[in-house]
């Protein structure tokens, strides 16, 4: 069921790409990132008025019926969507679900920060005040996103932290690398993929 839960959220996370690249007209080579960058913007303005929960559901169902739209109106391009960047994302994604949904948190730095600001936005469905965290100086940008990833999948697993975590590295990451103008294309994805591979070691905590 967990796994059901995840494939939704991509989905709708699908549709919201398509409505900014589409709609906003945001270059196809950034959308993942700014489509990130939106949502988290989309969930702080409505944490504001303390509707966080409600911001969560509302923006899932929206996503979900962006890629309805998307798919009834024929404007999706299946085939530039599977090229092979496209593919090696998808792949990493799979990788990414499979492995971090049995990991835990093992450094500091996911304990005392993000980690529990996340727990504490999901229990209250707001943003954590200065007295909620000892010394709490920390910005909640993507703990933003890893709580509506985990309050879509009803779980509050570290592992789903996890994936949300890398779910944000990855589109980052390729959104760095759709910008590379080379014609040494499998280099650069043997360099993605080397450069995320290392990050997952020394940084995720995989």
């Amino acid at each position: 069921m967990i796994y059901l839960k995840i494939f939704l959220f991509l989905l709708s996370f699908f549709g919201i790409n398509l409505f900014v690249s589409k709609v906003l007209k945001i270059n196809k080579k950034i959308s993942l990132p700014i489509s990130i960058i939106l949502i988290t913007l989309f969930l702080y303005l409505f944490s504001l008025i303390s509707l966080l929960k409600i911001s969560f559901i509302l923006l899932f169902i929206l996503g979900l019926l962006f890629l309805f739209y998307f798919i009834i109106k024929k404007e999706i391009n299946y085939k530039e969507l599977f090229n092979i960047d496209n593919i090696l994302f998808i792949i990493l994604i799979i990788y990414i679900i499979l492995i971090g949904k049995h990991q835990h948190f093992n450094n500091m730095d996911n304990y005392s920060h993000w980690g529990l600001i996340i727990n504490l936005i999901i229990e209250t469905g707001n943003l954590p005040k200065t007295l909620d965290i000892l010394s709490f100086a920390y910005p909640p940008g993507t703990a933003l996103f890893i709580s509506y990833f985990a309050y879509i999948c009803h779980s509050s697993e570290q592992g789903l932290y996890i994936i949300a975590q890398n779910i944000i590295i990855l589109s980052f990451l390729k959104g760095i690398f759709n910008l590379i103008d080379t014609k040494m294309l499998k280099l650069k994805r043997i360099t993605f993929l080397l450069i995320y591979l290392f990050m997952q070691v020394y940084i995720i905590s995989f």
